[in-house]
């Protein structure tokens, strides 16, 4: 009976999963409009492959304007929303970074303490988990930024 009832609650789970996505696609521009200036979001163009990653400034009935910085450079981008196929809200990469290396370091510390331990000579017994949570930093970091999750969809062209 309690497998029943866990089985339940994955389906219901899997459910809303499926379902709350599908609530964040729209076709209204009205909501293109209500995002706020600077926030991050990408904007797929009409004939173009990918994405555009960058700061929205304004949003009139005909256009979005927004800042797409490469590096040091920045430049200001203005899209017809004709041409527009979809703008999706993005998430910065450092939060990512900052829980990979959270992650990794306290990994690093515990694989590097437990291959430590069997050394009689303190300084190793020392310097080998802090070189692991080093290691580890370094690692979960750069795991962190190559796993880049997209926000929500906010405006689809039907």
């Amino acid at each position: 009976m309690g497998h029943v009832k866990r089985l339940r609650w994955v389906w219901a789970v899997a459910l809303i999963g499926a379902v709350l996505p599908l609530k964040a696609q729209t076709t209204d521009w009205q909501t293109v409009k209500g995002i706020a200036p600077g926030t991050s979001i990408s904007v797929a163009v009409l004939n173009h492959r990918g994405k555009r990653a960058c700061d929205l400034l304004t949003v009139t009935d005909s256009e979005l304007t927004c800042n797409l910085e490469r590096g040091r450079l920045s430049k200001m981008v203005v899209l017809r929303r004709d041409d527009i196929r979809e703008i999706r809200m993005e998430y910065h990469e450092r939060h990512h970074m900052l829980a990979g290396a959270l992650i990794g370091g306290a990994s690093g510390l515990a694989i590097g303490f437990l291959a430590s331990r069997g050394s009689s000579d303190p300084e190793t017994r020392a310097v080998t988990p802090v070189f692991g949570a080093i290691v580890g930093s370094a690692l979960g970091a750069g795991v962190g930024r190559a796993i880049h999750e997209h926000g929500p969809i906010l405006y689809r062209r039907q």
